[in-house]
């Protein structure tokens, strides 16, 4: 099912871009002032629901909702009224949910019943606006709703979205993918992991034939309990028949991050 959505719906705070587009963004944990403010107005923008600020959990880097997880009380609805009320609910608390407005048009419904939830609300690989010629850079909508006497009474949020506040990304790198400042960082790099015992082994260091693909992309990469993004050239590279990932800014050259993406 998908929503007809009158303009009501589309009303609501994205936040405010910086003056200037950076070139980097950390995200760390909001405050806990910060996270009890949304909490709040959260349940304040739900009057109806009865809900509580303590029954509200957050994304902490986000401040999105991240679940409400109350006794379910009330009739089972149909089907076509589950999934109807689901998706007007994801409407009026798009804010809170990290949907853009220009998203809301693109969600569909299933009512589903499991254990938990009797409806999933849900979009994949929506653009961010702004930022549509980076295709990678996307973010997933997936809500998981409990309908019950004519309410959402129980969700769990899963959407992927960064905030509405992010700053505006620098998106033209100062730096091509074979400066020197990049290929002196990865060229002889050794690689290091640990193995099924938690020894400590090697798979070599990086030459040129082990490179498979470079692309310029918008990377989001935990670094020391902080969500970074910018811009970077991302590596995919195989050495002794492992993959790894490799990002390095395309502003400074600096290495972003290193992903294993092998299980040890």
């Amino acid at each position: 099912m998908r929503l007809a959505l009158s303009s009501s719906f589309l009303m609501f705070a994205v936040g405010v871009l910086a003056a200037s587009p950076v070139e980097l963004v950390r995200l760390t944990d909001l405050s806990t002032a910060a996270q009890q403010s949304i909490r709040e107005n959260f349940v304040a923008h739900n009057p109806a629901s009865a809900w509580q600020a303590k029954d509200i959990r957050l994304a902490p880097k986000q401040g999105f909702v991240f679940s409400v997880v109350v006794a379910a009380r009330g009739d089972e609805p149909t089907a076509a009224e589950a999934e109807r009320i689901a998706l007007e609910f994801v409407a009026h608390n798009a804010a809170f949910l990290g949907v853009d407005a220009a998203a809301l048009p693109k969600l569909t419904a299933k009512y589903a019943p499991s254990l938990l939830q009797n409806v999933v609300v849900e979009a994949r690989g929506l653009s961010y606006p702004g930022y549509e010629n980076f295709p990678a850079f996307t973010y997933d909508v997936n809500v998981l709703m409990q309908v019950k006497g004519g309410a959402v009474r129980l969700l769990i949020n899963r959407s992927t979205r960064l905030p509405f506040n992010l700053p505006e990304l620098k998106t033209t790198p100062a730096l091509t993918s074979n400066d020197a400042a990049i290929q002196s960082q990865l060229i002889g790099r050794e690689l290091k992991y640990h193995d099924f015992g938690g020894r400590l082994r090697s798979a070599g260091k990086i030459t040129a034939a082990d490179i498979q693909s470079v692309k310029l992309v918008i990377a989001q990469e935990y670094v020391d309990n902080a969500l970074v993004v910018t811009l970077a050239w991302r590596f995919d590279v195989k050495r002794s028949h492992l993959p790894w990932t490799l990002y390095f800014s395309a502003h400074d050259g600096k290495l972003v991050a290193l992903r294993q993406n092998f299980a040890t």
